[in-house]
């Protein structure tokens, strides 16, 4: 029973690793890819700089929310198929980047599978990299699913 809360311990803990991560570098690509479009714009970039603080905040919240459920899939799929290495959920994060703007559209109304342009890649390379921090916080730290005992 120990092994289990800590483990479950391990997942919660690493799963919010795994949101500020992501949603950190979900932030700088979208600021990146925004620098790009404008171009090289000293009022664009102070601008966008001023928003960040903001953005990471609000970036946090939404994304807590939105990539659980397929947070919980992969999970489940890690435990049942016994994952040890980090590039599976490296890639399950950056698969669960896309799926998250899929919930977060689903659950503000708008029509599924329509995905703002600028969004996706910067939530997918967010995803990468949620999912690389939920393995090197949490399962690291497991090392192996399948072990019953203390």
């Amino acid at each position: 029973m120990v092994l289990w809360f800590s483990r479950f311990g391990l997942v919660v803990l690493g799963y919010l690793a795994a949101v500020i991560g992501a949603t950190a570098v979900t932030v700088i690509a979208m600021f990146v890819t925004g620098l790009v479009a404008e171009g090289a714009n000293v009022a664009g970039l102070l601008k966008n700089l001023r928003q960040i603080p903001e953005t990471l905040l609000i970036g946090m919240i939404i994304t807590v929310q939105s990539a659980l459920p397929g947070f919980l899939i992969a999970i489940s799929v890690a435990a049942m198929l016994r994952w040890v290495k980090p590039l599976s959920y490296t890639l399950a994060g950056g698969l669960n980047g896309a799926f998250s703007i899929l919930v977060l559209n689903f659950f503000t109304g708008t029509r599924l599978f329509v995905m703002p342009p600028g969004l996706l890649i910067p939530c997918v390379i967010g995803g990468l990299a949620g999912g690389f921090v939920f393995y090197f916080v949490g399962i690291r730290r497991i090392r192996n699913w399948s072990r019953t005992t203390a």
